[in-house]
């Protein structure tokens, strides 16, 4: 706490950024584009009906996040352009949810953003709330929300979450606290406190080279919130308790910059949808670190954004955080940096993963991702070895994502145990049948069973993941390998030993291509005008097969339109060695088979961080 507590407003932000962003809109175009997209949103909030409390299931949060949105965007707006009717209009807002019978602490991420929301409209607005407002809007705010979160309340269980939920629920109540901060300094202060001492839970995922393992979008949700309890510690008190020096915290925008696949959509491994929009963070890295080469993916999205597009679907409720985030950048956009992001990048951890494109800036890049980590991590999927492909602007190789949450709970189904055999794995997109892995007699892999990136190479754009683990009771040994060409062609090679029975294996290949044509040793797919050729090298016995698999494959399944999977299946004998070599040739490649192949053990070297260049 600081000795002494500023007058509103405080939280995030104080007049003179509302001041600098009136100012800087009209000369940085990002910012121009970030608060005509606020403008444009906040008109329509004019319009809409107000808050109503509306459960989804056993979930508030949808309501909580139109909350943020709504009272976030309004309430800057109110400070910046001045016109009565934003303030007006979040007063209505902020009236709806303090009526609230509670901000549903059962599933206490409702809570936080609700109480992240409610804060930011009491302290922008303070001096524009009428009195009677502002004590009922104070008293929702600590009794729905910062009393909800004492460690005897009966949902603080978050307080030592080593997952996203500590960093929204820490970052909600820090917010909160600082709000009320002059009415209840006690209260604030355990409750800032608290989040400092407890937030490095969380933080560990990070470790050590920002590979972030529940996926692209749970950064964006974890680490916005991170970003958000940074910026208003540092705003309230003039420093950040060390929650910015975390090992890996900083290099994981590294890691979201490497996430953005040429087509412009996220490589959505894990629970992540594969269109996650601008990642508003992004920009408080790039201020934070110099470094405005972080927002070429950023750059890119609004380089081919149609007139009135949204761009950030995933984070609307951050946008007006955004300008705070861009406000007094040293630079502009990207296209300053001298140098290019690498082209070829790993990160280790929980789930560590590799990259490699062969350029930047171009959608029609080659791009091939590898990853390993283990099913049963936060928000895993049965994916460790899977691949993503994409190569002359098509998405070839995919990876689904998630299936919307609602729509699993409600079918009964047990989403959050990840235990073997459970239901988790029985859902298409989560379990093995969805995913580019290698199946051994059609078993599923080891749930607790960890991939761990072996070998790596930028100069020869390769990566191998060691894969023993995740298929210990099948094989004796496993691993996976890819290499991006120089021309632009991807090699995929895999290695296996059988115990001391026989083994079928399985090479699965997941598209949405408009077609498939088989042929002798090789599968060619058609997209619009653009095809790609999947070379069986070896076995040369391979049998090709295809599968429909846009339909259910259970009742509680969600459509796949135009999925099909293709697979390569081959046996191998007790006690011998077995492998698949497949060249992927994209159509505007003319590629010939590699002039050496080499065994895995041979590719590239032992994956350490100075390897990634």
């Amino acid at each position: 706490m600081p000795k002494s507590i500023t007058p509103h407003p405080r939280l995030l932000t104080d007049v003179s950024q509302f001041a600098a962003i009136r100012t800087q809109v009209k000369t940085d175009a990002v910012l121009r584009f970030l608060f005509e997209d606020a403008c444009r949103e906040a008109e329509v909030m004019l319009t809409l009906p107000p808050l109503a409390y509306q459960k989804d299931g056993r979930r508030l949060l949808a309501v909580s996040r139109e909350a943020l949105r709504r009272i976030s965007t309004l309430a800057l707006l109110a400070r910046i352009t001045g016109d009565p009717r934003f303030a007006e209009r979040a007063l209505v807002e902020l009236r709806a949810v303090a009526a609230f019978p509670d901000w549903n602490p059962s599933h206490y991420l409702d809570t936080a953003e609700m109480a992240l929301a409610v804060a930011i409209g009491y302290d922008w607005l303070y001096d524009r709330l009428p009195p009677a407002d502002r004590t009922a809007v104070a008293k929702a705010l600590l009794e729905f929300g910062l009393l909800q979160s004492e460690p005897a309340a009966p949902h603080a269980g978050w307080i030592k979450a080593s997952n996203n939920w500590g960093q929204v629920c820490h970052g909600g109540m820090v917010a909160g606290a600082i709000a009320l901060a002059d009415e209840h300094p006690e209260l604030a202060r355990r409750i800032i406190t608290r989040a400092v001492e407890n937030l490095h839970f969380s933080a560990k995922s990070y470790a050590p080279d920002g590979a972030y393992p529940e996926g692209p979008m749970y950064w964006i949700y974890g680490t916005s919130f991170h970003v958000i309890l940074l910026n208003a510690l540092e705003q309230f008190s003039g420093h950040a308790h060390g929650l910015d020096h975390f090992p890996g915290f900083l290099a994981s925008a590294d890691y979201m910059l490497q996430m953005d696949t040429p087509t412009g959509r996220a490589y959505s491994y894990a629970d992540c949808r594969i269109n996650t929009g601008l990642n508003l963070a992004q920009y408080w890295f790039a201020r934070k670190t110099g470094r405005p080469d972080l927002l070429f993916g950023n750059d890119a999205l609004f380089a081919s954004r149609q007139p009135d597009q949204i761009l950030s679907e995933e984070t609307t409720r951050f946008n007006a955080l955004a300008l705070l985030w861009r406000v007094n950048a040293t630079h502009s956009s990207s296209s300053e940096a001298k140098q290019q992001p690498p082209r070829s990048w790993f990160g280790r951890g929980i789930n560590p993963l590799a990259v490699h494109r062969s350029g930047w800036g171009d959608p029609r890049a080659t791009f091939i991702g590898l990853k390993g980590g283990a099913a049963n991590g936060p928000h895993g999927h049965m994916d460790a070895g899977s691949f993503l492909l994409e190569a002359d602007g098509v998405r070839w190789g995919v990876d689904l994502g998630m299936q919307e949450y609602l729509s699993l709970e409600s079918s009964g189904l047990n989403l959050w145990d990840s235990a073997p055999g459970s239901d988790r794995w029985k859902i298409f997109r989560v379990g093995p049948e969805s995913h580019n892995i290698l199946r051994f007699d059609g078993k599923p892999p080891v749930v607790s069973g960890k991939g761990e990136l072996a070998r790596f190479s930028a100069a020869s754009g390769t990566s191998v993941v060691n894969l023993d683990a995740v298929y210990a009771d099948s094989v004796a040994s496993v691993s996976r390998g890819v290499q991006l060409l120089p021309d632009r062609s991807v090699l995929i090679q895999d290695e296996w030993r059988a115990v001391a029975t026989p083994v079928t294996v399985t090479w699965q290949f997941l598209t949405e291509a408009d077609s498939v044509v088989i042929g002798e040793s090789e599968a060619t797919l058609h997209q619009g005008k653009e095809t790609l050729t999947l070379r069986v090298l070896s076995p040369t016995d391979a049998k090709i097969a295809l599968e429909n698999m846009s339909a259910p494959q259970a009742a509680y399944d969600a459509p796949n339109p135009n999925l099909k999977r293709l697979t390569l299946t081959t046996s191998t004998a007790h006690g011998a060695s077995g492998g698949f070599r497949v060249l992927a040739v994209p159509g505007s490649v003319k590629a010939s088979p590699p002039h050496s192949l080499h065994p895995l053990a041979e590719w590239g070297e032992p994956a350490k961080k100075d390897s990634a260049l």
